[in-house]
């Protein structure tokens, strides 16, 4: 039976796991770029596992000035 969680993400490395699963939403957005989220005051990042695996995330807060759609 398949074990899902959802937990926050707060670690660096956490957040480079994330970087994927975001990019296919993001694809144009480099990793650089998505590091740089994790230091904006109000920008949480959730993810979302199955089997120890991250599936997907969430992200909690305001967005970006830059970004025109938060779909995620």
């Amino acid at each position: 039976m398949e074990t899902t969680s959802v937990e926050e993400l707060t670690t660096t490395r956490e957040w480079a796991t994330a970087i994927p699963v975001i990019q296919q939403l993001w694809a144009e957005t480099d990793a650089s770029a998505i590091r740089e989220w994790k230091d904006e005051p109000d920008y949480r990042l959730f993810g979302m596992y199955a089997d120890d695996e991250l599936v997907g995330v969430k992200r909690w807060g305001s967005c970006k000035a830059h970004l025109s759609n938060c779909r995620f």
